[in-house]
């Protein structure tokens, strides 16, 4: 029987051919954390919100949340939701600030 090392053969346990079979594991997958999107709402700050998603704008804001609170950052959302039926709005978008997706909750954030 020919044995092929792998370059991390000694994590898989060494020079064993049984190592090289071994069976692949079960990954489990946990459930996602229901969301209740949000189409309308009479809150001003959600409606621009929502206008910034629908016309794929970006929105200068401060947020008053996160490692840096009070600094200005330009922010795209693309979705608003909550987490549960009445509890506070967040917008999930682009974040010029980290330069990544983030959700943000709208009420800590502040027009700019």
């Amino acid at each position: 029987m020919k044995v092929t090392l792998h370059p991390f053969s000694r994590l898989l346990g060494g020079f064993s051919p049984a190592a090289q079979k071994a069976p692949a594991l079960e990954v489990k997958r946990l459930p996602l954390a229901p969301t209740y999107p949000v189409q309308e709402t009479t809150d001003p700050l959600a409606k621009r919100f929502l206008e910034a998603v629908i016309n794929l704008e970006d929105i200068p804001i401060y947020y008053q949340g996160g490692s840096t609170p009070g600094v200005f950052r330009r922010f795209q959302p693309t979705s608003l939701y909550r987490l549960t039926p009445n509890g506070p709005i967040l917008a999930s978008g682009h974040c010029s600030l980290r330069g990544s997706t983030r959700a943000l909750r709208i009420d800590r954030v502040r027009l700019a």
